[in-house]
């Protein structure tokens, strides 16, 4: 990450301001610059994170050139902080386990062969989690099914034979009798050829994700819960079901949630989240993000429109939608560069 970047979350009284990297043609270096100091890291045990605690750049950028990105698009990256509250990663005990192996013969190997099934996975729209082998020891009592694609050392061998006598399927090696089994948990995706699902626990629920090479129109995919989510597919789509219901949508085209229509894209994929803690369909205040300039109609007249930014409390302004069509949103080439909370009125 790029110090415009992350000095920005540290110190938020500092502004997205690109600067001149040390190397630039031209241009004396900052004296309050300074070289890494590499002796450091030496003490530190192999499983350190290599996070150093000391600051190599400040509000003139990175002492490194190649920044990886610039002030702009740090910009950006805060506008889908705005709409991404809820999505941080959660662990939650899950019934499918791949095992990723630990060391063999000294060497980080047998990762081919786990992503391999994990690509397999994905193609089969299952359910699973992902586990070392050092935490075999605590895996979770809700655990029906476990793959190891590589197998596991000789430590774990007589782990995986207890975990077998307690009714634990355990599969390891080539051996993909796993596809068979009824302890594996599928979802419902129509059409699904050549769509791959990605399912993340998050703080707010759980993230769908739907991937696919060639746009599809009209995808629906049943959640864990049974709810049924129709729209269009671009590259992705996600999904996210928190305990009030569907929350969280990022797709295109005509969007419906449990049969009931919610917004129809017409260009683009938008981002739109919740953002009064109720369901998209019921939901009374809702943030959007467009990746293009586009119109979006929803199934319910607006009410209002607030330009938000990131850092600001207040929003920058509000408006309201032309009478004679209350329920679109027009978002052109200014638009697209805020975060917009929209008021929806009731059916």
């Amino acid at each position: 990450m790029s110090y415009e970047w992350g000095i920005r979350w540290l110190a938020r009284d500092l502004g997205f301001i690109p600067q001149a990297f040390r190397d630039s043609v031209g241009i004396k270096p900052d004296p309050r610059w300074f070289t890494p100091d590499l002796k450091t890291t030496e003490s530190w045990p192999p499983r350190a994170d290599g996070v150093v605690a000391y600051p190599s750049g400040f509000h003139w950028g990175s002492i490194y050139h190649g920044t990886p990105f610039p002030a702009g698009a740090a910009v950006a990256l805060g506008r889908l902080g705005l709409m991404g509250g809820g999505l941080a990663r959660a662990l939650r005990p899950e019934k499918v386990y791949v095992v990723v192996p630990t060391a063999f013969n000294g060497a980080r190997d047998g990762m081919d062969e786990v992503t391999n099934v994990v690509n397999k996975l994905w193609q089969e729209k299952a359910v699973f989690g992902m586990l070392q082998e050092d935490c075999l020891g605590t895996l979770p009592k809700t655990t029906r099914l476990l793959i190891c694609p590589k197998g596991v050392t000789a430590a774990s061998e007589g782990k995986l034979a207890e975990l077998r006598r307690s009714g634990v399927e355990v599969f390891t090696g080539a051996d993909d009798g796993w596809r068979k089994s009824a302890q594996l948990p599928h979802l419902s995706v129509t059409p699904g050829e050549g769509t791959n699902l990605l399912v993340r626990r998050t703080v707010q629920g759980t993230l769908y994700g739907l991937l696919n090479r060639v746009p599809v129109k009209a995808v629906t995919l049943k959640t864990e819960r049974g709810t049924p989510v129709r729209m269009g597919l671009s590259d992705y789509v996600l999904v996210q079901e928190g305990e009030a219901g569907i929350n969280w949508v990022e797709a295109s085209g005509e969007v419906v949630v449990q049969g009931s229509p919610f917004c129809a894209i017409d260009r683009g994929r938008a981002i739109l989240a919740s953002d009064d803690g109720l369901d998209l369909v019921h939901s009374k205040r809702v943030r959007v993000l467009a990746t293009e300039p586009t119109r979006i109609k929803f199934s319910r007249a607006i009410a209002s429109v607030a330009v938000l930014e990131e850092g600001r409390r207040d929003a920058l302004a509000t408006f309201e939608p032309e009478a004679a069509d209350n329920f679109s949103l027009d978002i052109d080439s200014e638009l697209i560069r805020y975060v917009l909370r929209i008021e929806l009125q009731a059916k």
